[in-house]
């Protein structure tokens, strides 16, 4: 069943990505053509039935029909490659238009990332690129890292800024165009760029591929492009031993795609009356950059906690929010996140061992609010 699944990805994103598609049919077109004009050249000898030795020669109509037909081939391949480039210049999301709107977030002192405008210079217009996201100055200082009390009020502000100005002036006059989403950036910073754009933009979600044997193949990638490799979420919910289910109004939610975490850690060292972690079974660096697999497991932890957790613990107040995953995952969760009945989100950054700090997020409101944790050491 999920080798059938995989074929059917694929064959899905190669309709659904029609410039790629023409470029890869004019390039195979090509090596067919080629192909076609060497296949007269070829020498043919086998042995025959009687033990004589039959030969096919250059002249032998066989080869010629062959190299022919292999030749109209090619031909079909690159014209019908060339009619997908164009039309989707012409026009798909290529197209003057349709070309989407780049925002960059950047809070990582060695993110050396081109920006996504660059890219995708096809597909991102370099006019609409919003690049007020850089914040790595805020953060490190010549010692290599700034107090996070001296920050976060930046950055919180700096996040603030971002959904009130330029946001709210987008969805007035262009709410039709396409945003394009590319961070490399702390977590608390990916999620909250997805809760403010939440899901009332058309997004498209890119991620910084880092290639540890091949500088040169690091490279933004496109996650509508990605094969979607058929992982679900599985959840188990642990809760304070003092603490009836009604009584529950601090919860947590341990995710865990990329890499392991300690659900049982988060919940102590942030005093939480409950704590629920969600996994993969597959986990490493880069393992979900499909956004059918990502909005598949962030559907079924959304079902969860609307239909689980909401309703065991009636009485929730906050819900705080670890999460090792690519950013495209943790941005596309914040997006999905801005519900109206959610309780208050306090996303974590993870750090040593600790979380030191958080930023505070609230269905409805354009303002971002931040906090540090007390027993940090």
């Amino acid at each position: 069943m999920k080798v059938f699944h995989t074929i059917a990805n694929i064959f899905h994103i190669w309709l659904s990505r029609r410039r790629n598609t023409g470029i890869a049919l004019v390039k195979s077109g090509v090596l067919i053509i080629l192909s076609a004009f060497g296949l007269p050249a070829l020498y043919f000898s086998f042995k025959g039935a009687d033990g004589g030795e039959v030969e096919l020669h250059t002249s032998d109509s066989v080869i010629g029909e062959l190299s022919f037909y292999t030749f109209i081939l090619g031909a079909i391949l690159i014209l019908s490659g060339a009619y997908l480039v164009f039309y989707e210049k012409i026009k798909g999301e290529g197209a003057p238009n349709n070309r989407a709107k780049s925002i960059d977030l950047r809070s990582l002192k060695s993110a050396h990332a081109p920006q996504l405008c660059d890219s995708f210079p096809i597909l991102i217009d370099q006019a609409g690129l919003y690049d007020s996201l850089y914040m790595e100055d805020f953060i490190y200082d010549a010692h290599g890292h700034k107090e996070p009390s001296c920050f976060l009020p930046i950055t919180a502000k700096i996040l603030t800024e971002f959904s009130t100005g330029f946001l709210k002036t987008t969805r007035k006059k262009e709410v039709l165009k396409p945003l394009s989403l590319g961070a490399i950036a702390h977590v608390p910073y990916c999620f909250s760029l997805g809760f403010l754009i939440s899901n009332r933009s058309i997004v498209h979600y890119y991620c910084w591929k880092r290639d540890q044997h091949d500088a040169k193949k690091t490279k933004w990638i496109d996650c509508r492009e990605k094969i979607d490799l058929g992982q679900d979420a599985s959840f188990n919910t642990i809760i304070n031993n003092n603490l009836k289910d009604i009584d529950v109004k601090k919860i947590g939610i341990s995710i865990e795609i990329s890499i392991k975490s300690d659900e049982k850690l988060f919940m102590e060292h942030n005093n939480l009356d409950a704590c629920c972690k969600v996994a993969v079974d597959n986990q490493f660096i880069g393992n979900m950059f499909s956004d059918v697999e990502q909005i598949r497991v962030i559907g079924q932890i959304i079902d969860y906690f609307n239909n689980k957790l909401s309703k065991r613990f009636p009485n929730l107040t906050e819900l705080h929010i670890t999460i090792s995953a690519q950013a495209s995952f943790v941005m596309r969760l914040g997006a999905e996140l801005n519900q109206n009945h959610m309780p208050e989100i306090k996303i974590y950054h993870f750090e040593k061992g600790y979380y030191p700090w958080y930023l505070v997020l609230n269905n409805g409101a354009d303002k971002v609010g931040w906090g540090q944790v007390s027993n940090y050491t």
